[in-house]
């Protein structure tokens, strides 16, 4: 499936002085991210893009006053964060190497979303004694435009609810699957609300530190 692409197309006026007039030419040219029409960079993660111009001329853009150098087929990997939302693109003349125009762009640099608690390999399927027996990863997990991105859960507690009453109550200042956990489970009842709460210290790639929403499953049989 051919990839999508986000185009965001700017008309330029750069000027160049020459000894009798000034004249001005329009440079036109795209930045297009890899991941969609629609898409708008995150902080933390890698935004891969390509800038196209005319053909008169070639570009090369600057991150934190640093050359970027192209990757993988020709993507520039963009990592931003909200302090150095700024992108700046050199233009030049293609046949004298000779620069053209700076242009800067002032990104709209976006915010991760909370992760939910994931657990797999049954997730929302989780709702049996034995898928529950059978659960080999538990993490937050979001997806943004499809890039898949998880994230390690430190402070919690893991409780078993049978009907208003709470029957145990695990706590964790970092959070796995081991044996004390296998032995909560092993509790569990058709009808007990598996409960994972107080979700914080959860490490995002963006440097920040969250707490996400608490996760109930009912074991429905």
């Amino acid at each position: 499936m051919k990839t999508l692409m986000s185009v965001i197309t700017f008309f330029l006026l750069s000027s160049c002085v020459s000894s009798q007039k000034e004249k001005s030419e329009f440079i036109e040219y795209q930045i297009e991210f890899m991941k969609g029409d629609s898409y708008q960079p995150a902080m933390g993660i890698d935004n891969p893009f390509k800038i196209l111009c005319d053909s008169n001329y070639y570009v090369i853009p600057f991150y934190k006053n640093e050359e970027m150098i192209k990757g993988s087929k020709d993507w520039y990997i963009l990592r931003p964060n909200v302090k150095d939302n700024m992108l700046l693109i050199n233009f030049y003349d293609i046949k004298t190497d000779e620069l053209k125009h700076t242009e800067k762009v002032e990104l709209k640099i976006n915010k991760l979303p909370n992760p939910y608690l994931q657990l797999l390999p049954c997730d929302t399927m989780c709702n049996s004694l034995e898928s529950i027996k059978n659960v080999k990863t538990i993490w937050p997990q979001l997806y943004y435009y499809g890039i898949d991105i998880r994230c390690r859960v430190r402070n919690c507690t893991v409780s078993i609810i049978r009907g208003d009453e709470v029957i145990v109550a695990e706590n964790y200042e970092e959070f796995k699957i081991d044996e004390k956990f296998n032995e909560l489970i092993k509790k569990l009842k058709i009808g007990d609300v598996l409960k994972f709460s107080n979700l914080e210290g959860v490490k995002m790639p963006d440097g920040t530190t969250r707490t996400i929403e608490n996760k109930e499953i009912l074991i429905e049989y």
